[in-house]
């Protein structure tokens, strides 16, 4: 039976697929770094993807392989470094993949990897001009995964996610303005925002991506890339007046200059992930706010 072999299982996107695909009673191997609370139809198995050792023995023939690791956010003063070792850990990935017949699932960045927007509602088939390293880095690794295909028939589906948020980000991580803006709110520490705060963003959340992963498993498509947003934009500001409606208190708002890698508008057409994979958002963003909300209430 084919297994869903997820690294970075403990992530905000990791932990909500894995969660999906064990409701789904679908066989789960979890990898991370920090291994989570044993859980009922998942194996966890502490590692990374750059361990060629544990790659060898943990991939089987035909195994889906959701590629959630090394995440990392714009601006982070180490991406640069860390993104050349994430892509060597992905070429590694990538050739153990494509020797055992295995399809990769990398979560690439429709927020970052286009640059600035052309068009008002961007396709896959906008030009990509990324202005930040994490762009750059996020198509860069497309490009190996492509060359993969290409060269070695590496089955692969790339997902460019729109802005992903949800109730289990970790705490402390500066990325995610909803989960930020929640946790500063409910413990009134000051909430920093960029220029002039009406950026605008497409927002995804958790789950909306754990029912694409579900299709994409149970499907047979490979050698793909598709757009994973909700098609609405709204500004960080707004966003941030809908957390504080949501909590009923106010954000200590500090304002800093513009960052030279924030692009003005970005929002994603996901037409061709609904075509391919009967797929399409569900969570609206007033209703996962309120969720994500909630959740950070229990915890703080």
């Amino acid at each position: 039976m084919k297994r869903a072999i997820i690294l970075g299982a403990g992530g905000l996107i990791g932990k909500t697929v894995a969660a999906r695909f064990r409701a789904a009673e679908v066989p789960v191997v979890a990898v991370d770094l920090f291994v989570q609370k044993e859980e009922p139809g998942i194996q966890w198995v502490q590692g990374s993807v750059s361990d060629e050792k544990l790659l060898t023995q943990l991939l089987q023939e035909g195994d889906d392989i959701f590629h959630f690791a090394h995440g990392g956010f714009p601006g982070n003063p180490t991406e640069w470094e860390d993104g050349l070792k994430a892509l060597d850990g992905l070429k590694k990935l990538c050739h153990f993949a494509a020797e055992r017949h295995c399809r990769i699932i990398f979560p690439s960045s429709g927020g970052t990897v286009y640059g600035e927007a052309m068009v008002p509602v961007i396709s896959e088939q906008h030009p990509l001009n990324p202005v930040s390293v994490y762009g750059l880095l996020k198509k860069m690794s497309e490009e190996l995964i492509v060359f993969y295909g290409r060269l070695h028939e590496l089955n692969y589906v790339v997902i460019r996610i729109a802005n992903c948020y949800g109730s289990g980000f970790r705490k402390g991580k500066p990325q995610g303005i909803i989960g930020v803006a929640a946790q500063s709110i409910l413990e009134q520490n000051p909430l920093n925002l960029v220029g002039s705060g009406q950026q605008i963003r497409d927002f995804i959340h958790a789950k909306d991506v754990a029912g694409l992963c579900a299709r994409i498993f149970a499907s047979n498509c490979g050698s793909v890339i598709v757009n994973v947003g909700s098609g609405k934009g709204h500004s960080m500001l707004d966003i941030v007046r809908l957390v504080e409606k949501q909590l009923e208190k106010p954000a200590i708002i500090e304002w800093l200059p513009a960052r030279a890698f924030d692009v003005q508008q970005n929002v994603l057409d996901s037409t061709l992930a609904e075509k391919m994979f009967n797929w399409s958002p569900t969570i609206t963003i007033e209703e996962g706010i309120a969720e994500t909300c909630e959740q950070l209430k229990k915890e703080v």
